[in-house]
């Protein structure tokens, strides 16, 4: 009996142990799935955040042909640069991501080099100047055709609804494609075709041509250009052929100095043209070009070419070639002119490089934007201005922003809800605004709201200076704001006619909004002379110094003594004796009889006693 209760004791012990064991087994497996599910998503998360890029849809809207100064054209020169103006909407994607991308194919007919700066440009936001995205421009392996990948930023984190613009700067391949109207290429966008067509012509009027010079880059070096011209084209009889070429800035100002013609550059040739301005192969002959034919003026802009003991009478024809230095964004004129005993003739040029550029516009999400403007005129766009916003079913869920020199501000991102939104604090120079907006935000949406103030209205205050006697120096004069000196002063002289005016001053004041009285003080008024202010705010204020004439007193006594009021006497007080005085001596005298007789009488009273 006693073994079995041991045993039974014992099986219990057992029992609770392997509860406790089966206890645990039980909570770990319901944790693995919540464990399993946290992991999950954790990885699904850094998945998601670098994950691969992939292509977006993008579409076009326009495509259009500009020349080097952004004007449309239909009208292409083999030897010029242009640019292809396209506008892109993305606008159809639901979810884009960091790194997302569209592509655009090439044209193999035109050049769009790796090395040109237009390579890779920025397509920033209209409004802010944030980088939307980045275009990439990758030629073909010959330099002609390629690619163009406008990849985005984490700008498309706050941002959906993304519609831009691109404009990528090309040149023609005069090889490849002729003159000609109506010549259609083909440009690839998100896998569709878009075909662009315009005219093709050579440079210059070839069929009357004596004289014509262009300009182009100079693959792999955007700093140079690469200038050609053709001498006699249409065969005519020259004698005593002289050049001169000078570099200029087309817009008329001052041409960087950096811009100089490259010693060495010049070349010379003799040959045949084809029917479109090119050498037939096999008829070119290099001329020498002596140092006494050449000379380059010496700030290097503009040159001298003597070709006067060279033949063209007979009807020859030329090409010369050089190069000069270029700073890109410059558009630069190159202007030359022949000189012989037949007319003069002439033939300029304006080269700019390709560039490129593109815009953006979109909605922001979970975001709201202030833009601040002046009521009158919403192109100015007004900084310093402070938005609070403040949740409307949560008070305590606030937030400040401030507008940049661009007038605007944005939040971070918010929490989905709506938000009552007021202006705080104003720009400098402008009334308060205090309208109060309810804005809300969603985590797929957001606000842009444009916000006007008004001008402070302003006074002038007018001070005058007028000399009474002899005038003086300058002085200076005080303004003073509700009887409160400010730190605003003028100095009234000579040089300023005696006036002065304190412009532009607040008509109001900014805590309550009362009207300001405006006065003014003169300060250290002149010595010898007085100082007195008349005047009022509107009509303007005068300070006046009177000359003090000089304090000269009277010769003859006065006719009528000024009368007076009668005073009652006073009673006179016992003077005091002073040392010497006989009235001290006699006062000594009693004063000493006195003590006397009181001795004595002191004396005979203890006698009788």
């Amino acid at each position: 009996m006693g073994e079995n209760r041991r045993i039974y004791c014992k099986g219990v012990l057992m029992n609770k142990r392997l509860f406790k064991l089966l206890s645990f087994v039980f909570m770990l497996v319901l944790a693995l799935p919540l464990a399993a599910k946290s992991a999950f998503a954790e990885t699904a998360s850094t998945e998601a955040a670098t994950g691969t890029p992939k292509a977006v849809v993008a579409t076009i809207t326009d495509f259009r042909v500009e020349d080097r100064f952004g004007n449309p054209t239909t009208v292409v020169n083999k030897a010029n640069v242009y640019a292809i103006a396209m506008t892109w909407d993305a606008s159809a994607n639901a979810n884009v991501e960091p790194g997302d991308y569209f592509d655009v194919t090439l044209p193999n007919e035109m050049r769009f080099t790796a090395a040109h700066p237009a390579s890779t440009f920025n397509i920033t936001d209209a409004a802010t100047g944030e980088v939307m995205a980045v275009a990439h421009v990758t030629p073909g392996t010959d330099g002609f055709g390629g690619n163009m990948r406008v990849v985005f930023t984490d700008y498309v984190n706050n941002h959906t609804d993304l519609r831009g613009t691109a404009r990528l700067g090309f040149t023609i391949d005069s090889q490849r494609v002729q003159t000609g109207t109506g010549k259609s290429f083909i440009f690839t966008v998100s896998g569709s075709p878009v075909p662009v067509t315009f005219d093709v012509t050579a440079p210059g009027t070839i069929d009357t041509e004596y004289l014509s010079k262009w300009g182009k880059m100079i693959e792999g070096n955007a700093n140079e250009i690469q200038w050609t011209g053709r001498i006699n084209y249409s065969r005519g009889n020259f004698h005593n052929v002289r050049l001169h070429d000078q570099l200029l800035d087309w817009g008329g100002g001052d041409l960087p100095a950096e811009i100089r013609y490259v010693p060495g550059s010049f070349e010379l040739w003799t040959g045949v043209f084809d029917e479109y301005g090119s050498t037939i192969p096999g008829t070119a002959h290099r001329v020498p070009i002596t140092d006494d034919m050449l000379t380059i003026s010496p700030d290097g802009q503009s040159f001298d070419l003597d070709l006067s003991g060279i033949d063209l009478s007979n009807g020859q024809s030329f090409k010369f070639t050089y190069r000069t230095t270029y700073v890109p964004g410059v558009a630069l004129r190159n202007l030359i002119k022949m000189y012989s005993d037949n007319p003069e003739y002439s033939s300029d040029w304006v080269y700019r490089n390709a560039t490129s550029s593109g815009e953006g516009t979109s909605t922001i999400v979970a975001r709201i934007r202030i833009i601040k403007v002046d009521k009158d005129d919403h192109n100015t766009k007004l900084a310093g201005a402070v938005f609070k916003g403040t949740n409307t079913t949560d008070p305590t869920k606030t937030w400040t922003i401030t507008t940049g020199a661009d007038g605007t501000a944005t939040t971070e991102k918010l929490p989905a809800g709506t938000y009552s939104v007021q202006e705080i604090t104003a720009p400098d120079g402008y009334q308060l605004n205090t309208d109060m907006y309810n804005l809300t935000v969603s985590a797929t949406t957001g606000v842009i709201k444009t916000v006007e103030d008004e001008k402070t209205p302003t006074v002038d205050v007018q001070v005058n200076k007028t000399w009474v006697g002899t005038v003086g120096g300058p002085v200076t004069v005080r303004l003073y704001k509700d009887g409160v000196a400010s730190s605003e002063t003028v100095t009234l002289d000579q040089t300023n006619n005696w006036t002065a005016t304190f412009s532009g001053l607040l008509r109001n004041d900014a805590t309550d909004g009362h009207v300001i009285a405006y006065t003014v003080v003169e300060e250290n008024v002149p010595a010898g002379y007085t100082g007195a202010v008349s005047g009022n705010q509107a009509d303007g204020f005068t300070v006046t110094n009177t000359k003090i004439p000089p304090n000269t007193p009277p010769t003859t006594p006065l006719a009528t003594p000024p009368s007076e009021t009668p005073k009652k006497p006073k009673k006179k007080q016992p003077k005091l004796p002073e040392t010497g005085d006989f009235s001290e001596i006699a006062l000594v005298a009693v004063a000493t009889v006195g003590s006397v007789i009181t001795t004595l009488g002191y004396a005979l009273k203890d006698r009788r006693k």
